[in-house]
């Protein structure tokens, strides 16, 4: 029996929702088992129908409030919305939120991996649910019983559906549905509906399709019960992103629904249609048809952004607007205003709109206006005069759309599809403009103002006027034929608009007057503009019509902005005329702007701009005077803040007032007579209405300027009068005694210009000579050296034109010539030791070379006045070597050795320094024209003198001879130093430069403490500032090329982080010392630079930087740094594809060099006032290439490189006519690249002619020894030369041998390629010319493609064995501080030797004798030295990837095999497949998208810098949801992208990755013999067959496992191809590709059956630069395989020499096997303190491993981790990257003694290589490498600390390091449950069969492990691909 008690409880536990729990549904259930458990008994269930029915309708109600209770509290705490698209440009790329996957379903429960996460409410919605089935299955099973009818409960149910839907229960939802659904089809549509569906969208396709009955009974209630289903199911695919099922769905009822009921009775029509369809759907949502319209624009959005990329457009938007179609069905007339739903469906046209826009559809634009127009047609007729003028004020804020009309107009003019649907629509923007003004007229308030429409409206129509100003140009010529109607459609357009807001206006409502008056005003002229035609007079006159109706409007207003606007509008239309030569007319109209303008200021740039345009049109009318004073009415027009801002040693920082300036000076010059004097700015100036002191502080700038226009206007209008008089007017405004020597200064123009005016006034010469004398002397400047050097400079200048004046009269006196000279000695010997070169090192360091020339000269000039010095020393020597040093700088190189021949008579009684110096620069000069033995063989003489004469014993450091001694034997470093770079040893080089270096700083810290003792410890710079401060020069220029040279030498070494470093260093010297020159230099270096990086941002910066400095050098030579300079901004252009601004930069590049070349411009060098440079003739001198590279060496370096690269661009251009090889002359090793490419471009050119010879470039191939006996020879050889082949391969052998050593890598590498790509081809003409391919040919290849990788890193570890060998040993003693840079040497090398007897004992001199040995190329021994060394079971693939040419070469090596070479081109026989091919820059971009949308997470953005659990704590669930759907979509794409890098570019030859066959010898036999029979019989149809290479016939037969057709067709176009290759012709077209297949596939499968697999085989990957970033592990073929990597040949070779070494007292078994003791293990964990789950999951284990030692938690010491990659034989690092923030990567490579620890980095991106340009790769883990790590584990891209901890778990217990451990397997788990989503199995799997090993006394290797470690992945690709070995197997001596 119920009791009411019972039932009230449980009434009142529904209505909480806290209390809804599974104890209440079994409450529930008990209350209603008689119910549901009774026989179908009538008499009983009538009984329960009375006593349960209501109770169990109001629990029913109950939960349906319950379940509305959770929505609104879900919906206020999360706040969630449908969002609006964001209409506004910057919105168009920019998703707020990635949609969840289609694929991917919304569960009701998310099982999360790692947390348990909060719940929105699941348990207690799951309980309602299940209590709301009960009591629907009451309900329904009492229904016969009750007074309710069926159809109510129907109807119940389905508000039930709406409450699920409500709070997101989807699934639940959709199962409610079916019920319902199976109800409504079994009582109302009997054998209607087809009840069969296999999935739940053909439940939804159903639910839509239910036709419509005509049935009187209860029509109302089951339209309702209909319509609501429906509408609930467009919801469930609302939520679930598909509604784009319903574009498939071509019988939707829904609609014919609402029309039924709406015409079933017309007088119900309303009632129905309203209390129905409209109830039926607040019902659904509770916001009426505003949920569909929100969730169409949902969908539009997210259709949009899910396929922008992949389709077009244009179908996006035709779709869209389907639904926004049918949403409109839904609504009536009358509907539309009673709901408010105007505004709403608004959004639905902005997304139209935006979308047509984005297309640029005119076509979308009027459609969508007419959605507008129904509902503005609508408002109108039913009085809403409020949201009329809302929507056309809308439709205003849209009218800049009519660009989208004028788009093509305005770029085809008449030839425009839409020009006469344009005119229409501003036809009909009248008719509603004209409708909205009299709709605002009507009215006595204006709502849309009041609503803030107005501005909106203004916006909008600025935008418009925008448009047009941009095209204006079209509407004024009769030329266009826009003239005709569409000009005149705008005029009438802008005019009714004018009207319009004439109107908003006249209502007196001010809130927005000053806009509306401005907008009025900006209509009005540009109906000015428009009206406007150069060829019609009459249409001049409609502009004062407008713009007087605007001036009436401003002054009515004084609106400021109105003003302006008709000032620019009378400018702009007179700069039009101006610019058409109508000078007179534009006068006018400037002045009425002129006079505009004044009435909102009196002073303004405006108001001065417009003054000096209406001078010139004066100027050229020849009204000169009136010019003249419209300019001086400017400078009064200028504001003061313009005056003090100007700089004149800046003009463009403020280009108009120097442009006024400069139109003032050549007006008043040129207009200037005996009756008109020149009027000074000073005193234009002087009625300036500012404070004296501010006048005072800026007029000096302004004549400063004024005097240089002089000056510069001399020749032409002789103006020394006016400089003359200029000057005296500058001096008014100067202190003498505060600057003199400024005074002084302009005092000696003055004198100059005296001199011309007035050349016979001697007393007045003399006067003013005599009166800057005394102005010098009035102070000595004791304590300032810079004032004092000055004050000499300017002295002794003055005393020497004073003696020329007093020797001009006739008392001839040299008394004031020996005081000149006096002076002159004092400036050059009193401020310095260094007496000879102060001012000449001072122009050598800021660049000034010809100043540098005349004070040489002149110091010459006093030394042979002034002798020999006490001791003896005469400076001649110094001097005209600094001559020579200089002539050699600018290019000169004949100028320089003929300064050098002056001196060969002074060597013969030359003391021991003189002949050392003399011969050193003798020495440096050969070098500079690449005589390099003559410069050797000089240098040693040298070294033998010094030794003989024991020179180096007579240095010391006394202050007398310590900058002479630092500064020769930096001077010896530098020569030897250059001498090794050029010889090929960049070691050498840098070692020396780093020693001259140390002799540098040495000496500056030295002399700096001795001079100065108070120095500031804190100031790095203080040295060098204290260099400056006592002008030691030539320190400086020592300093800064040791950088320079050091830059270079790294950047040829390919070490990028030195090269930058010094090049850092130098270029901040440079800045300090502020010389423009070296800044120059250093910028254009370090944008070289980066240039190679492919950072051509970062270059461009450096250059620009270059160019300033280059400017800023105000001297009247050329530069050939300038030249340099440009070559390297040319190679930018070529590199980035800028071919046309390339040859453009060449053109003016060789302009520029033969201005240098002119004789008259060499001969001005000498002359101090030389001509301009621009009047030098710079046409091109005929002048041979060996007078060129006699006379001027370095300029025809520059020249034969800059013509090489234009014949390289007309290469590229296909423009073989322009290409002139014969100019040039190759000598740097690109340049023989250059030229052999060129060369063989012609070459590849000429054989593409010939059709059966077309088929070589699409090959793919093997590189094999020629068999000559099976050479059908062709007679098809007419095009093919022999001597082609053969130029081309001396320049590349020539090219290979200048780079290998001394070059950038990528030099070396493209050459290497190109040789290889050589033998290819003549591979393929066998038949032709009988190119033979021996095998010492594929030998050289094979060892070419292994030098070329890693090239850098060979460099630098010759560099590391070396230093380790040496110790870092430093002379101590004081005897040796002074070393001969030779001596040096010499005394390394010994202590190398003594070494040589202790090989055995030390690996560092093994490595190092190696790689001493790899200094020269040795074919011959590439065999023996790096392949048959490599251990039988060890397999090394070689993978190099040639961009130039867009194919692969894979290189294979074993134990006693030769290598096997595949060529594998990426387009391999397209034209036979007729089918697409995978890009390799394609697939590596989608590589990069993808480990950067891994690392970059957009839903997790704000959470990037958390680990993985922090994530998922920071997240809500559906995030959370989202989050790991798409990761795990992201593991998908990548395992589906490297499956198509296998197929696509590797397919049929993957085989070669695999390890060398070793068993089944008879079957491998048979297989081949088969092979060549079947391809025989294909080509030839008889039994003359080819022999295939067994090792090829290998590959191909692991193709036998499940190969696809692709890859078979290679296998069966590589034979046919290679039977070409022997004369045999093919005719492809008569051979059935896929019959071939399936033949070939039968063949294969009779070999199945055979097991190759062997797990103890291992695989060792050498992939190139660009492949490196590939997980080549992972592939298919190789990802159950046992795969390490290593980045070259000889990296392998020195693992293999350590393992050998370390293994040479061990037995058999394990010398080929390198082992560590595990026991010997040292560990990082942690040491961040943020990685708190992995500290837990490994501390306990590590501890327990007593031997071990380590930290957790905190962050080690460099000391410490050093230590523990030093003395141990594991080193385990667990923190973020790679421990680079923990140590340094040159501490790892020099501080390791003999070989770094096997090291585990389990950090994001441990191993990520960086790409640089053309340099290797740098990254941290290549520090581990270098250091001689045997193995290091490594992560390409991010992980996440959860699955990684797996991978390193799993890793570390199949190496046998740590026991298992204990699964997670408790079911409540979240582990579990993720477990079985992921893997569906345990997490520790068995080893299947073929993982089994023969090794019994070992541990698995570490590659072994690493296969078996990845399986225990949750995202195996995503994660378990990142992980990877970089070095050899590694095997534990101590197994668990």
């Amino acid at each position: 029996m119920l009791k009411v008690e019972n039932i009230n409880s449980l009434l009142i536990s529904y209505s909480s929702i806290s209390k809804c729990n599974s104890k209440l549904v079994c409450s529930l259930n008990k209350i209603f088992k008689p119910v549901l458990t009774s026989k179908d008994d009538n008499e009983n269930l009538k009984k329960l129908a009375f006593q349960y029915a209501p109770i169990a309708m109001k629990i029913f109600n109950q939960i349906i409030k319950t379940l509305s209770d959770i929505n609104n509290d879900i919906s206020s705490n999360k706040k969630r919305k449908i969002k609006f698209i964001d209409l506004s440009e910057d919105s168009t790329d920019n998703p707020t939120k990635k949609r969840r996957n289609n694929n991917n379903k919304i569960n009701d429960e998310i099982i999360n991996d790692d947390l348990d996460f909060v719940q929105n409410y699941t348990n207690e919605k799951i309980s309602l649910i299940e209590s709301s089935k009960i009591t629907l299955k009451v309900l329904e099973r009492l229904e016969t019983y009750l007074n309710v009818k069926p159809i109510d409960i129907d109807l119940a149910h389905s508000n039930l559906i709406t409450k699920l839907i409500e709070v997101q229960m989807i699934e639940s939802a959709e199962i409610q549905l079916k019920h319902l659904y199976d109800r409504i089809k079994s009582r109302y549509f009997e054998n209607k509906i087809n009840d069969l569906y296999d999935e739940i969208l053909e439940l939804h396709k159903d639910i839509l399709e239910i036709p419509v009955i005509d049935n009187a009974e209860d029509i109302t209630k089951i339209s309702q019960l209909i319509i609501t289903t429906q509408l609930n199911s467009m919801k469930c695919l609302s939520y679930q992103n598909k509604l784009d099922f319903l574009f498939n769905g071509k019988n939707i009822t829904m609609y014919k629904w609402c029309e039924y009921i709406r015409n079933k009775d017309k007088l119900l029509s309303e009632k129905l249609y309203s209390n129905i369809s409209l109830e039926a759907m607040s019902r659904t949502s509770g916001f009426t048809i505003s949920w569909y319209i929100d969730a169409v624009l949902k969908y539009g959005y997210s259709v949009e952004q899910k396929t922008k990329n992949n389709f077009d457009l244009k179908q996006i938007v035709n779709k869209i607007s389907m639904f926004y179609d049918k949403a409109f069905q839904l609504i009536s007339d009358e509907n539309l205003i009673k709901l408010n739903l105007s505004k709403r469906l608004l959004t639905i046209m902005d997304h139209y709109l935006y979308l047509g826009k984005k297309i640029k559809s005119p076509k979308v634009v009027m459609n969508s206006r007419k959605i507008l127009f129904k509902i503005l047609n609508l408002l109108k007729e039913n009085n809403s005069i409020q949201d009329y003028v809302f929507y056309t004020t809308k439709f205003l804020g849209h009218i800049d759309i009519i660009h989208l009309l004028y788009y093509d107009l305005f770029v085809n003019l008449e030839k425009s599809k839409y020009f006469n649907q344009s005119v229409e629509y501003i036809e009909q923007n009248l008719e509603f403009i004209n409708s909205t003004k009299d709709s605002i007229l009507s009215i006595n308030y204006i709502p849309a103002i009041k609503n803030d429409k107005t501005i909106q409206m203004i916006n909008s129509i600025e935008t418009l006027i925008k448009i047009i100003d941009q095209n204006i140009y079209l509407f004024n010529s009769k030329t266009a034929s826009l003239l005709t109607k569409h000009r005149k459609s705008l005029i009438k357009l802008f005019e009714n608009i004018i009207i319009l807001f004439n109107t908003i206006l006249s209502k007196k409502y001010d809130r927005y007057e000053t806009e509306l008056v401005t907008i009025i005003i900006r209509c009005q002229t540009l109906l000015s503009n428009l009206s406007f035609i150069f060829e019609d007079y009459n249409t001049w006159l409609y502009i004062d019509n407008y713009l007087e109706e605007a001036k009436e409007l401003a002054d009515s207003y004084s609106c400021i902005e109105g003003y302006k606007e008709i000032s620019k509008a009378y400018s702009t239309i007179a700069i039009k005329l101006y610019k058409n030569k109508y000078y007179k007319e534009s006068i006018s109209l400037f002045e009425f702007s002129y006079k505009t303008l004044l009435k909102i200021k009196e002073r303004s740039f405006e108001l001065a701009n417009t003054l000096d345009m209406l001078a010139i049109c004066y100027y050229y009318i020849h009204e000169k005077e009136t010019a003249k004073n419209t300019l001086i009415d400017s400078f009064l027009r200028i504001p003061l803040d313009e005056y003090k801002k100007f700089n004149h040693k800046n003009i463009e920082s403020n280009n108009l007032l120097s442009k006024i300036i400069e139109h003032y000076v050549r007006f008043s010059v040129s207009s200037k007579n005996s009756d008109k004097s020149y009027t000074f700015i000073d005193d234009i100036l002087i009625k300036y209405p500012c404070e004296k002191k501010e006048f005072e502080n800026f007029i000096l700038n302004i004549m400063k300027y004024e005097l240089e226009l002089l000056q510069s206007l001399e020749e032409k209008y002789n103006t020394e009068k006016e400089q003359f008089k200029l000057i005296d007017h500058m001096l008014k405004y100067y202190d003498e005694n505060l600057n003199p020597f400024c005074c002084s200064k302009l005092q000696l123009k003055k004198l100059h210009l005296f001199q011309v005016l007035k050349p016979k006034d001697i007393e007045a010469h003399l006067e003013l000579s005599h009166s800057i004398i005394d102005l010098l002397k009035k102070e000595n400047y004791q304590n300032d050296n810079n004032k004092k050097n000055q004050r000499n400079n300017y002295l002794s200048l003055a005393y020497s034109i004073y003696g020329i004046i007093v020797n001009q009269s006739k008392d001839k006196q040299i008394k004031y010539f020996k005081i000149a000279l006096k002076t002159w000695h004092k400036l050059f010997t009193s401020l310095t030791k260094y007496k000879n070169a102060y001012l000449a090192d001072y122009f050598d360091l800021y660049g000034n070379f010809k100043y540098r020339i005349y004070t040489l000269q002149a110091l010459l000039i006093f030394n042979e006045l002034i002798g020999k010095d006490k001791k003896g020393n005469n400076d001649k020597l110094k001097i005209i070597i600094d001559i020579s040093k200089t002539y050699l700088k600018m290019g000169y190189s004949k100028r320089a050795l003929d300064e050098i021949n002056k001196l060969k008579s002074d060597m013969i009684n030359s003391s021991n320094y003189s002949w050392l110096y003399y011969h050193l620069y003798l020495s440096c000069f050969y070098l500079s024209i690449d005589e390099i033995e003559k410069s050797k063989l000089l240098f040693d003489q040298i070294s033998s003198f010094i030794e003989n004469n024991k020179i180096m014993e007579k240095f010391d450091d006394s202050n007398s001879n310590l900058q002479f001694n630092s500064m020769t034997l930096s001077y010896s470093y530098c020569i030897l130093s250059q001498i090794a770079m050029k010889k090929g040893n960049i070691y050498l080089a840098v070692k020396l430069l780093l020693f001259q270096l140390s002799i540098l700083n040495n000496f500056i810290i030295q002399h700096s403490q001795k001079k100065f003792i108070l120095m500031d410890s804190k100031d790095s710079n203080f040295p060098y500032r204290y260099l400056i401060q006592t002008s030691q020069w030539e320190i400086l220029i020592h300093l800064l090329e040791c950088y320079k040279l050091l830059g270079n030498a790294y950047s040829m070494r390919g070490s990028i982080i030195e090269s930058s470093c010094y090049y850092k260093e130098g270029l901040q010297l440079a800045e300090l010392v502020q010389s423009d020159i070296y800044i120059c230099r250093f910028s254009s270096d370090f944008g070289f630079l980066e240039q190679k990086k492919k950072n051509f941002e970062e270059s461009d910066k450096y250059y620009n930087k270059a160019i300033n400095s280059i400017n800023m050098i105000k001297n009247n030579i050329l530069y050939i740094e300038y030249i340099q300079l440009e070559i390297f901004i040319c190679i930018s252009y070529i590199s980035k594809k800028k071919y046309n601004q390339a040859l453009h930069l060449i053109s003016k590049i060789q302009k520029y060099i033969n201005i240098m070349l002119n004789e008259d411009y060499i001969r001005s060098i000498d002359l101090i006032n030389n001509a301009e440079i621009k009047n030098i003739d710079n046409t091109i001198k005929s002048i041979s290439m060996n007078e060129m590279s006699k006379n001027f060496y370095q300029l025809f370096i520059l020249n034969n490189h800059l013509l090489l690269q234009q014949a390289f661009i007309y290469k590229i251009l296909n423009s073989q006519d322009n290409i002139n090889l014969k100019a040039t002359k190759p000598i740097l090793a690109d340049e023989y690249l250059i030229y052999a490419n060129i060369t063989l471009s012609q070459f590849i050119h000429k054989i593409t002619l010939n059709p059966s010879m077309d088929f070589i470039f699409e090959s793919a191939s093997a590189l094999l020894i020629s068999n000559i006996e099976n050479i059908n020879s062709s007679n098809d050889n007419n095009d093919i030369k022999a001597s082609y082949l053969n130029i081309i391969e001396k320049c590349l052998t020539k090219a290979l041998n200048l780079s290998y050593n001394k070059d950038t890598p990528d030099v070396f590498r493209k050459v290497s390629l190109n040789i290889l790509y050589l033998n290819i081809i003549k591979s393929f003409l066998l038949p032709y010319q009988f190119f033979i391919i021996k095998q010492e040919t594929i030998n050289k290849c094979a060892m070419l493609l292994e030098l070329l990788k890693g090239l850098t890193y060979r460099r630098e570890l010759f560099e590391i064995y070396n230093n380790k060998l040496l110790n870092y040993f430093s002379i101590k003693d004081g005897n040796n501080t002074f070393l001969w840079s030779s001596k040096k040497l010499e005394y390394d090398e010994n202590i190398i030797k003594k070494f040589k007897n202790s090989i055995n004992d030390n690996i560092n001199y093994i490595l190092y004798n190696k790689y001493l040995q790899e200094e020269n190329i040795d074919y011959n021994t590439f065999q023996d030295k790096y392949i048959n060394i490599i251990p039988d079971s060890w397999t090394v693939c070689s993978i190099t990837f040639d961009i130039e040419r867009n194919c692969f070469y894979i290189c294979k090596y074993h134990k006693d095999m030769k290598p096997l070479i595949f060529h594998i081109p990426i387009k391999r026989h397209i034209s036979h497949k007729k089918s697409t091919y995978f890009e390799f820059e394609k697939g590596l971009t989608y590589l990069r998208t993808l480990l950067y949308k891994e690392n970059n997470n957009t839903e997790m953005t704000q959470y990037s810098s958390y680990t993985e659990d922090e994530k998922v704590n920071n997240i809500t669930s559906e995030e959370k949801a989202n989050w790991w759907n798409e990761r795990i979509d992201l593991d998908r794409h990548l395992e589906e992208l490297l499956i198509k890098m296998e197929v696509s570019w590797i397919g049929g030859f993957k085989g070669i990755l695999c390890p060398m066959m070793k068993k089944y010898k008879k079957e491998r036999l048979l297989f081949k013999k088969e092979l060549e029979k079947f391809i025989g019989e294909m080509i030839l149809k008889q039994d003359t067959l080819l022999e295939f290479d067994s090792n090829i016939c290998d590959c191909f037969l692991y193709l036998k496992d499940e190969a696809l057709d692709c890859e078979l067709e290679d296998v069966i176009y590589y034979f046919l191809d290679y039977y070409q290759s022997y004369g045999i012709k093919v005719d492809y077209n008569m051979i059935d590709i896929d019959m071939y297949v399936r033949i070939f596939r039968n063949l294969l499968q009779k070999f199945e059956n055979l097991n190759f697999y062997d797990f103890d085989e291992h695989i060792i990957i050498i992939p190139d630069k660009q492949t490196e970033i590939i997980p080549w592990e992972n592939f298919p073929i190789l990802h159950d395989k046992p795969t390490s990597r290593i980045l070259s040949l000889s990296l392998l070779r020195d693992r293999i020499l350590l393992m050998n070494y370390e293994n040479h007292s061990k037995n058999d078994f394990y010398r080929d096997k390198y082992t560590i003791n595990s026991d010997s293990a040292y560990y990082i964990l942690n040491p961040g303190g943020d990685l708190i789950n992995t500290q837990n999951k490994f501390q306990s284990q590590f501890e327990d491993k007593k031997k071990w030692l380590g930290m957790s938690g905190k962050a080690p010491t460099e000391n410490e981790y050093l230590d523990g990659l030093n003395n141990y034989q594991l080193f385990m690092y667990f923190g973020h990257g790679g421990g680079e923030c923990y140590i340094k990567g040159r501490t790892i490579r020099n501080h390791i003694k003999t070989k770094c620890a096997v090291t585990l980095l389990m950090g994001c991106s441990s191993g990520l290589l960086k790409s640089s340009g053309d340099y290797d790769p740098t990254g941290n883990s290549i520090n581990y490498i270098l250091g001689l790590c045997p193995a290091l584990v490594a992560n390409l891209w991010d992980v996440t600390d959860r699955d990684i901890d797996r991978l390193t778990q799993g890793l570390l217990e199949e190496w046998d390091i740590l026991s298992s451990t204990t699964i997670e397997n408790n079911e409540s788990s979240p582990y579990y449950k993720m477990n079985l989503l992921f893997n569906n199995n345990n997490q520790r799997q068995s080893r299947e069969n073929k993982f089994e090993t023969k090794n019994t006394e070992l541990s698995l290797s570490l590659s072994q492990s690493l296969v078996l470690a990845r399986r225990r992945c949750r995202l195996k690709f995503l994660i378990g691909a990142a992980t990877v070995i970089y070095g050899i197997p590694v095997y534990n001596s101590k197994k668990n």
